[in-house]
């Protein structure tokens, strides 16, 4: 290559020359500046809390930091009881209770809790009334004598509300002494009514005794009393016998004849191993029944004579407007209806100016 070649081409320009850097974006010298205005803006400024709220976050506070400690309390507790009860039962003082009684006899006895009263409870009525019924199948399958007991009109809310009570009732059913359920009225548990008796502390009539293959029912029913009547009615219409237990001619009470649903299964339960009806309601009874045993005389007790009788004159319009209802056949039954409810209105009020007692059941 000649000098002036040489020199042509170091004038020449490389084929690929370098990028130069892209120039930096340059920044409102205020940009920092306004983003944290704007978010001062959205947030909403700290409202102070009241004396009371400070209160209660600080004791919220204290509870929850206690609950490990609360934790272990209650473990070592349990560790101890178990302990303590195992060496008991070491030494013989005290003996566990099996499953099932010991040569248990099956009755011919029938005992129907009527469950078809879901409309007329609140849900916590409910739940007690679940509560109760799940207690009757554990007071049977503990007693001596085995009572055949069904469930009527297990079904919807009340059948929730016993699953929910006992998961495992489905296996009430397979059980040595089992409970049967139905979903239909109680009327579909025995083929004929004329042995049925529907238990009411309504009834005019008293039960002697409980007779093998008679069927008795219990109103399965929590209402505070809300609902007097309401079970004898429904009897009288399905044209089905009422009793009521013979509570008045072996205790004297202070306080009205109506008992919760498992208190009632456990009375019949008691008489069907003992025969003796004022033993059956002692050995029952709640205390707060202030219950005494008198001596059985004929006459009756003549201590609530003035309200018996406008109980059974009330008692009376009730089978009067059935009649009438029933002569009509299904026509203008609407005054009948109307008296009935105004009937059950009254010895609502008057029930509730007596102070009954929460939480009980229909049956007596």
């Amino acid at each position: 290559m000649t000098s002036t070649e040489q020199l042509h081409a170091e004038e020449q320009p490389p084929a690929n020359p370098p990028l130069a850097p892209p120039a930096p974006i340059e920044q409102p010298a205020d940009c920092t500046t306004t983003t944290t205005t704007a978010t001062e803006a959205v947030e909403a400024p700290e409202v102070p809390l009241s004396k009371n709220a400070r209160k209660r976050a600080l004791k919220e506070a204290k509870w929850a930091a206690g609950k490990e400690q609360r934790d272990e309390e209650r473990r070592k507790k349990r560790k101890l009881t178990k302990e303590h009860r195992k060496e008991k039962m070491q030494q013989g003082l005290i003996q566990t209770r099996p499953r099932f009684a010991k040569d248990q006899i099956a009755s011919k006895v029938g005992i129907i809790i009527d469950l078809d009263f879901e409309g007329k409870m609140k849900s916590q009525e409910v739940r007690s009334t679940a509560q109760q019924v799940s207690r009757c199948y554990s007071i049977n399958k503990h007693s001596s004598i085995c009572a055949q007991l069904h469930l009527s009109t297990f079904i919807g809310t009340i059948k929730d509300a016993v699953a929910s009570t006992d998961p495992n009732y489905l296996r009430w059913e397979a059980s040595k002494c089992p409970a049967r359920f139905h979903e239909g009225d109680f009327t579909t548990v025995v083929e004929n009514k004329d042995d049925i008796v529907y238990l009411t502390a309504d009834s005019p009539d008293t039960l002697t005794e409980l007779e093998e293959g008679k069927f008795y029912v219990i109103g399965g029913l929590v209402d505070k009393n809300r609902h007097k009547f309401l079970c004898y009615e429904r009897a009288k219409e399905l044209g089905i016998k009422t009793a009521k237990l013979p509570i008045s001619e072996y205790l004297s009470m202070q306080t009205r004849q109506v008992l919760t649903i498992n208190h009632v299964f456990e009375i019949m339960v008691k008489y069907l191993e003992t025969k003796d009806w004022q033993q059956s309601f002692l050995a029952v009874m709640p205390q707060r029944k202030k219950v005494t045993a008198k001596v059985p005389a004929a006459g009756g007790e003549g201590e609530r004579d003035e309200e018996e009788e406008d109980d059974e004159e009330r008692r009376q319009d009730v089978e009067d407007d059935l009649v009438e209802v029933g002569k009509n056949n299904g026509g203008d039954d609407d005054d009948a209806t109307e008296e009935k409810h105004e009937d059950s209105d009254y010895l609502t009020e008057k029930q509730h100016q007596n102070g009954e007692d929460d939480h009980e059941g229909k049956e007596a």
